[in-house]
């Protein structure tokens, strides 16, 4: 200020006055506290597992079983002139010596040794479906390219500039249309409830025998701890994550985030999103209800391969219709970046139709169940058509190259379909538009299916080597954390920027990169600390009870 001459009738207005250093409240304090007392409980557990349990296993080996659990089979060797009823005795003895307690259970399921073996782990049992972990890292990586152009454009100065000329290139629209990348997360998540649940019920002799309370619990389970502490250390400590003229004082959801016990409910996707916590979690509410209906689909396809195909094309067809309905009514966008209504996008077309934006898409459309469960319901009758063929499935040459090609056909239709609107060459009908809307996710989830079906089955090839590559099972273990955590390293990136960047497509390729590696490296760290254990209590505490 002092370099501005004395006359000058500038003026420098402060809204925020930044502190160097923000008090700790209570929330901060209580995250604080549980992150040491859970660093101790991991400390101990590991300590415990490689000190005390690797001493006795001297006397014990070790094997496998089916999902991993570790079972102990002893190895005592008695004295040759002993009696049977000797050694018998003695093995008994030995056996209960060895055998953890309840508490050592409870406490082993903390031991970093364990859960990272566990973890890190490249072995792939028989019957496993082993182009899902390539799908899953490659899906989840899609994902967090869509999303560092979507954040890097929060602080960028050419912003209309850069998408302008991005979106006339065909090349972009992998990144306009990232979105169809959860539609192949509800494709897995389907496919898996399916086969998974149908070789249980076969398992169990039928749908009266199978714990449909574990079925529940084990699902929230699964999910919930480790989603209700990320809220929680996310609430509590985003604010202190950094400072700058871009940076909130408040934390990204420090005062907002008021409605988490909806996003624990995982019902937040029926809600405004800035009355619930965490924006991106609207898919992990989808996918918990999708889940919560499956047995409607699951069992009728139990029970017969007709009643069950009649059953998903009701839930299809609601998908269809709802989705053509709303977006028909609202005058809905033909996707996210043309709700957006840039400059030299087809703003006329935009006014013709009464484009109500990307709110109004976001929050009628992209995050309600009954317009996302298309790709789902095609999961559930893959799994199905998977269960039947024990992925065992000749096929000729010509219907293999027929496949491929019709599997082609779909997604790059997806992708590109909507290329001269989104460029503004094209001013689709509202009829076209919801058409598209319509159809899209689920065309997309079919042409994926054929990609997974011919891998199964043995027709995949060199697809089926690339995303069947060991390296892709632990990091698809990650894909559930990674989809939490990256976002929030975006917004500390991008806010904690003391100015404006003049983005190029090199800045966005170099931040995803980085973003990929971070979101990774976050999430293995919450695997072990949260996720892991977690798992391991319900196996400890319930034991084999859980998997009936």
């Amino acid at each position: 200020m002092a370099l501005i001459p004395g006359n000058s009738r500038l003026q420098a207005n402060i809204t925020v006055c930044q502190k160097d250093s923000l008090p700790w409240d209570t929330k901060a304090i209580a995250a604080m506290v549980f992150c040491g007392v859970l660093s101790v409980v991991v400390l101990l557990g590991t300590l415990y597992d490689m000190l005390v349990l690797h001493e006795l296993h001297r006397y014990c080996s070790v094997s496998k079983i089916e999902d991993g659990e570790e079972v102990t089979k002893l190895l005592a060797e008695g004295n040759s002139d002993s009696s049977d009823s000797y050694g018998t005795h003695n093995k008994t003895h030995v056996q209960n010596a060895t055998e953890p307690g309840l508490g050592a259970r409870i406490l082993v399921s903390f031991s970093l040794y364990t859960n990272a073996s566990k973890l890190l782990s490249t072995r792939s049992q028989a019957g496993n479906l082993g182009c899902v972990n390539g799908i899953r890292f490659f899906s989840i990586s899609w994902v967090i390219l869509g999303h560092s152009y979507a954040f890097s454009l929060y602080q960028s100065r050419n912003v209309f500039p850069f998408i302008s000329s991005q979106l006339q290139t065909w090349s972009f629209m992998a990144v306009v249309n990232a979105t169809v990348a959860v539609d192949t997360f509800f494709l897995l998540s389907g496919l898996l409830v399916s086969y998974l649940g149908l070789k249980q019920l076969n398992r169990v002799g039928g749908v009266r025998n199978l714990n449909w309370a574990m079925f529940y619990f084990h699902r929230f389970w699964r999910l919930t701890p480790a989603y209700g502490l990320f809220i929680f250390l996310y609430v509590s400590l985003t604010r202190y994550y950094g400072n700058g003229p871009f940076w909130p004082q408040g934390g990204s959801e420090y005062k907002e985030c008021q409605g988490w016990w909806m996003n624990l409910l995982y019902i937040n996707n029926f809600f405004k999103p800035e009355k619930t916590c965490v924006l991106w979690s609207w898919y992990l509410a989808n996918d918990m209800q999708f889940y919560m209906v499956s047995p409607l689909m699951l069992i009728p396809l139990y029970i017969s391969g007709v009643y069950g195909l009649m059953s998903c094309l009701a839930f299809l067809t609601i998908c269809l219709v709802s989705t053509g309905a709303i977006s028909t009514i609202e005058n809905l966008p033909m996707g996210l970046i043309e709700g957006i209504n840039l400059p030299s996008a087809n703003t006329q077309n935009s006014s013709d139709n009464g484009n109500n934006g990307i709110s109004d898409y976001f929050d009628d459309y992209y995050i309600k169940p009954y317009t996302r469960i298309g790709p789902y319901v095609i999961g559930m009758l893959l799994g199905y058509w998977l269960y039947k063929t024990n992925g065992k499935k000749h096929m000729k040459l010509v219907a293999v190259l027929l496949g491929w090609l019709l599997a082609a056909i779909c997604c790059l239709s997806v992708l590109y379909g909507n290329f001269t609107t989104i460029s503004g060459r094209h001013m689709p009908s509202k009829h076209e538009v919801a058409l598209y809307n319509s159809v899209h996710s689920t065309v997309w989830a079919l042409g994926v299916a054929w990609v997974i079906y011919a891998c199964c089955t043995g027709n995949g090839g060199f697809v089926n080597k690339l995303l069947s590559w060991s390296l892709f099972i632990p990091l698809s273990r990650l894909t559930y954390l990674v989809y939490l955590v990256h976002p929030v390293i975006m917004l500390i990136f991008t806010d904690s920027l003391r100015q404006s960047i003049y983005l190029t497509e090199f800045d966005v390729a170099y931040m995803f990169l980085g973003h990929l590696v971070l979101a990774h490296a976050c999430a293995f760290v919450l695997t072990l600390a949260i996720e892991a254990p977690f798992i391991g209590l319900e196996k400890a505490l319930l034991g084999q009870g859980r998997r009936h």
